[in-house]
């Protein structure tokens, strides 16, 4: 795991995590990409779900930012399209 610390053009620094998987992380599991890819797939597809069938939570955040509400239906459309990309890449 590679922990990342970028300063910015404006000052303010930004972090992430980059995970690399070791040697001892395949030897326990083989599949441990394709299980953290799967993983994404799923969360991307909940997103989208939840999107699509508004969700109470996300209509109030999406009330908040001010977004024109038929934007969540095509967001939501979007996520389940990437999702299904994903799952398809196997």
């Amino acid at each position: 795991m590679t922990a990342l610390e970028i300063l910015q053009s404006d000052g303010q620094t930004k972090k992430g995590v980059v995970r690399q998987y070791s040697e001892a992380d395949r030897y326990r599991n083989p599949t441990v990409a394709a299980d953290a890819f799967i993983m994404l797939a799923i969360f991307m597809m909940l997103g989208g779900l939840i999107k699509l069938f508004r969700v109470p939570f996300q209509v109030e955040h999406w009330q908040q930012y001010q977004y024109p509400m038929w934007s969540m239906t095509v967001v939501g459309l979007v996520e389940l399209i990437i999702a299904a990309g994903f799952v398809g890449a196997f």
